[in-house]
């Protein structure tokens, strides 16, 4: 055993430093960390989920719209088909009936 005051005598079993980052004993478990990330990161609301929706199938359908005006119908069908898409979605994940989302779905961009 060495003196506690003695800072020359080298240790008879000198111990290699371990690797990596010392440890701090703070560490979070899995479960933790997923809590803080879902305290950080609220789930949005059906209503402003579905506000998202219907901003999002009045862009594609006005790009559809602009596109048939321009004289290209084939891309105007596939944007249309990309708001149709949208539509099916929000149906497959909220089957109850939806009048508005389905009529701008269904609305014709002629």
């Amino acid at each position: 055993m060495k003196d506690q005051n003695d800072n020359l005598t080298t240790e008879l079993l000198e111990t290699k430093a371990r690797r990596g980052r010392p440890a701090s004993g703070k560490a979070l478990s899995n479960a933790e960390r997923q809590a803080r990330f879902r305290a950080k990161h609220p789930t949005k609301t059906r209503e402003e989920l579905r506000a998202v929706v219907i901003e999002e199938l009045q862009y594609w359908k006005d790009r559809a719209r602009e596109q048939a005006e321009l004289g290209q119908r084939g891309y105007a069908w596939r944007l249309d088909y990309a708001a149709l898409g949208i539509a099916t979605l929000w149906t497959r994940l909220f089957p109850e009936h939806d009048t508005e989302i389905e009529e701008l779905a269904n609305a014709p961009f002629k």
